[in-house]
Parts: C-alpha cells; structure tokens; sequence
C-alpha cells in the first residue's frame, strides 16, 4: 500500500479559532515559522472564521466550538459544506460525549482534548490531511 505525505515544501495551512486569546496564542506558538504546520489566520467568531476560509484557503481549522455564535455544529457544518478540503479538528476541554458526537456528525474532522501534549496536537493535523491525500489520489483527484 502507497501511502502519500505531505509536501514537505509546502507547510499545511492551519486557521485558529477561539474565542479564547491566551489560548490562540498558545496555540500559535506551538508553530513557529518555518515549521511543517504554518498559521495562515487566527478568528474569533464564526463571521471572521468564514470569511478567514476565502482568503487563506487552509488545510484545516482547529476550532473551539463552544463558544461560537451561532452554536459550533452550525459553524462547522458551513465550513465542511463550504470548503470540503478543509478539515475541522475540534480542540476542545468539553468532555460531553453527545456535544461532540453533534459536532463530529456536523462535519468535524476529528477532536482532540485541550489537555493533550502538543505533539499530539501536531501528528494529528498531519495525521487528518496524509489521509485526506490519500483519499483523493485514490480517488484520481488532484491533491
């Protein structure tokens, strides 16, 4: 089996978005620049994460959604229908189990808990866009 990685010259595109700044932040400088995983934008609502998606055409959105307005599976359910490249990873501390399912059913990518190291955070992004990859040139699509 063929298994297709990431075009090392070309770092995976990620967009920020909580409503949280210390956590943006945070987030942000777990990719420096030049890393494999670049930040192309950073949002606060679900307004500026939509319109972020048109000018910054990322791999995929690491969301916080829940504190979005309108609620998070609404806001990922537009991103997912909208931009079906782009994979939205929930980072989140919300351990209810039937939120997340919403949400996963509404489009999301995978979750991952926002107590998880960050290296774990990273070979999750790789992990969902080498599938992603793989999925399409299975399928004869361009990557």
């Amino acid at each position: 089996m063929m298994t297709v990685l990431p075009d090392v010259t070309m770092p995976l595109k990620i967009v920020i978005c909580t409503k949280y700044r210390l956590f943006r932040e945070g987030l942000k400088a777990l990719f420096p620049e030049g890393d494999a995983i670049a930040v192309v934008g950073e949002a606060v609502t679900s307004k500026e994460v939509l319109a972020l998606l048109k000018d910054t055409n990322p791999d995929v959105v690491l969301m916080d959604p829940v504190a979005l307005d309108p609620g998070g599976a609404k806001v990922i359910h537009l991103i997912t229908t909208g931009y079906p490249h782009v994979k939205v990873l929930l980072v989140s501390m919300s351990a209810d189990s039937a939120l997340i399912l919403q949400w996963m059913r509404a489009g999301a990518s995978g979750y991952i808990d926002s107590c998880d190291k960050p290296a774990q955070l990273k070979a999750t992004i790789n992990s969902l866009c080498e599938a992603s990859a793989n999925k399409a040139q299975n399928a004869g699509l361009p990557q």
